[in-house]
């Protein structure tokens, strides 16, 4: 025993050499992977240069692999404790890519061929390459900015990257049907991370799905915000970072301790997928065979939406956006998912926590008494705080302001013509899109309001009487 840890430690030396190779070595391929990943799909290529790719494509597998096999049998010395049980667990799934190379297919329609056709699919092992390729680089990047780079710093370049980058991805050929300016893909881009909604192009006649894939990713960063993914990034590799770095970050992910950052960060990404999950189905279910799509489109479209409702982008695939003639009628419930998710995407994540705390008191207090027959003491509204009681309320009283209002001064303009229940469902969406989604069921110009008086208000009765001849052609 006493030899063994003498030659580990002569061994030292070499091992640290060994995994520097291997961070540069996988900064590169992973860089290069994502290239041609890029090149794969934005460009119409040759079968010689598609083969080309998959080629490299193995070969970046295999490096992976081995990077992460040693790693593994290091024990994973060289990563903080408390990320082992993350990189684990990736290391796993990366593993599970083997099955269909140790293994023959099953010929039965059983589980196990589904699970043996998923490991061996396209998109499964280029998804988790995808992921790799991120931490790497990700690795790379924030190592030579060095541990004490701000990560306010971080913020700004990466929000300046990303829109760039973004940008680019949106003037590849197979992104649009007839091309785009590079101002308009530079606009959307922005209108995108920045989670805004406005575009300067027609995005529905403009943007293949593949265009809409990059737009729902750009959504989906700006979304979730760019300081989660690289505070996740800068803790993950940076170790422990300067104690002026960790307040920084638990002030802009709205952390209440030093020691919850890193859950706090699983927290929004956790609540974000869970969120975006369930309205995805609700939307599915309720647009399911009614708007003349194929599955796979109707799935696009409900990913698409759901996404960009709960980030609050207010981006559509439709024309029109949401005010569709498809989506008019018979779709009360689409447009009340839309605003449940605009509300549960504006109201922030630390409220969000707040929830899911209470729920799980109500849980176990709902658990224990099934058990004991005993209610345990504790009042709702005693678990809710400060922050939590204000943006509910104030919520609460903005949609219900909101809503009267759009009833009483559209309800014979551009809601006319429609029933009752028509008018107090979009007065509600509009209500919820227009505080912060950009989302909109009836054309703006037609909404209506009494120009004469808007304008005595601001100007007096002479402006008033000024214009009412005017008014009267």
């Amino acid at each position: 025993m006493q030899k063994y840890r003498l030659y580990m430690d002569r061994m030292q030396p070499y091992l640290r050499y060994l995994i520097q190779l291997l961070s540069i070595l996988t900064g590169f391929a992973s860089l290069l992977f994502l290239l041609s990943v890029i090149y794969k799909y934005g460009f119409v290529i040759l079968s010689s240069e598609q083969e080309a790719i998959n080629k490299l494509i193995y070969y970046v597998w295999i490096l992976f692999l081995s990077d992460t096999t040693i790693h593994l049998l290091l024990g994973y010395k060289y990563r903080e404790h408390r990320y082992k049980k993350f990189a684990v667990g990736m290391s796993v799934l990366l593993y599970l890519t083997l099955i269909p190379v140790l293994f023959v297919r099953p010929d039965s329609h059983s589980v196990f061929s589904f699970i043996w056709d998923l490991f061996d699919s396209t998109y499964y092992k280029n998804m988790l390459l995808t992921f790799f390729s991120f931490f790497y680089l990700s690795n790379s990047i924030v190592r030579l900015l060095g541990k004490r780079t701000n990560p306010s710093l971080i913020l700004g370049v990466s929000f300046f990257i990303i829109i760039i980058i973004g940008s680019g991805l949106l003037m590849l050929p197979r992104c649009t049907y007839h091309g785009i300016d590079w101002v308009d893909s530079l606009f959307i881009s922005t209108s995108a991370v920045c989670v805004t909604g406005l575009t300067s192009v027609d995005v529905s006649s403009t943007f293949t799905p593949l265009g809409f894939g990059v737009i729902l990713l750009l959504i989906q960063i700006g979304g979730l915000g760019l300081m989660t993914f690289t505070s996740f990034f800068a803790m993950f590799f940076m170790g422990n970072t300067s104690f002026y770095n960790q307040v920084v970050v638990r002030d802009l992910i709205s952390s209440r301790t030093l020691g919850s950052l890193l859950s706090t960060l699983l927290n929004i990404l956790l609540f974000t997928l869970i969120i975006e999950a369930v309205g995805i189905v609700a939307i599915f279910t309720d647009i399911h065979q009614t708007l003349g799509m194929t599955i796979r489109e109707e799935i696009m479209f409900s990913v698409f939406h759901g996404v960009s409702a709960f980030c609050n982008a207010g981006f559509s695939t439709l024309p029109d956006n949401l005010g569709n003639a498809s989506l008019m009628t018979g779709h009360h419930p689409f447009y009340i998912y839309i605003s449940l998710l605009i509300i549960l995407g504006g109201i922030g994540f630390p409220i969000l926590v707040n929830i899911k705390q209470i729920l799980y008191y109500e849980f176990r207090r709902l658990w224990c008494y099934i058990h004991t027959r005993k209610w345990e003491g504790g009042f709702l509204y005693h678990k809710l705080n400060l922050n939590t009681r204000i943006v509910l309320v104030v919520t609460f009283i903005l949609l219900l302001a909101g809503t009267s209002v759009f009833l009483v001064f559209e309800w014979n303009h551009s809601f006319a013509g429609m029933s009752v229940p028509d008018k107090i469902i979009h007065a509600f969406f509009n209500a919820s899109s227009t505080r912060t989604a950009g989302f909109n069921s009836v054309d703006l110009t037609h909404f209506h309001y009494n120009r004469s008086c808007f304008t005595s208000f601001l100007c007096g009765s002479e402006a008033e009487h000024s214009l009412l001849p005017e008014e009267s052609k």
